[in-house]
């Protein structure tokens, strides 16, 4: 499994609520990666209306408006989409917390 962008020290995610941003099949595999390191995943974020307030893998799918609603020093979004660019693009500035959102997945990786 290769990702790309993550700190090969993992640093940047101790002591972080994280929020994985896709509830898909790359999601999954974020998940199961940084489960394996004991991080602390409080939710995954979806665009799909119809996910919201649903379980993907045993957490709770919230709205990118909820995300918004969460968003403080404390909250990290890791990106698992192959749609990135249009995730950052059309979320990164209204979540404000810019420097808190890691890509993770490139398109043809997972």
């Amino acid at each position: 499994m290769r990702f790309s962008r993550i700190d090969d020290k993992l640093s940047v995610y101790i002591n972080k609520r994280i929020v994985i941003f896709g509830a898909s099949s790359a999601g999954k595999e974020i998940k199961n990666f940084l489960d394996s390191y004991d991080f602390t995943i409080v939710a995954f974020c979806d665009n799909d209306y119809e996910k919201w307030e649903t379980d993907f893998l045993g957490l709770k799918v919230i709205s990118p408006i909820q995300l918004k609603e969460m968003m403080d020093d404390n909250v990290l979004v890791q990106i698992a989409s192959c749609y990135e660019m249009n995730i950052t693009g059309s979320h990164s500035r209204r979540l404000v917390f810019q420097r808190n959102i890691l890509i993770g997945v490139t398109r043809g990786i997972i």
